[in-house]
């Protein structure tokens, strides 16, 4: 079984960017407006919070969510996905979020 000591500085900060991607992916997939936008965060936040409560969770997947969960981490995960998607139109958005996750 894979976990962080088996990936690079780099493919761990794409691993921690993977839950933003997935909610940037879900949102641009069908944007539902200001309230869909909130409830599609909570889902995601919950999503996080269900994997990392889970004694039956991938190793892995918990690892993602524990490094996620820390401020310093997720700020560069944002950070991240920041320098990825500047000056980017929303359809460039829409479809790099969504290939990034294939």
């Amino acid at each position: 079984m894979a976990d962080k000591a088996d990936f690079t500085k780099d493919e761990w900060a794409l691993l921690l960017r993977s839950p933003m991607n997935a909610g940037m992916a879900i949102t641009a997939a069908e944007p539902s407006g200001l309230f869909g936008l909130l409830k599609e965060s909570f889902a995601g936040g919950a999503a996080l919070a269900k994997a990392a409560a889970d004694p039956n969770a991938n190793p892995l997947v918990k690892a993602v969510v524990a490094d996620f969960q820390t401020g310093d981490r997720r700020a560069a995960a944002h950070d991240g996905l920041k320098a990825e998607f500047t000056d980017s139109k929303p359809a460039e958005i829409k479809r790099n979020a969504i290939e990034s996750l294939r």
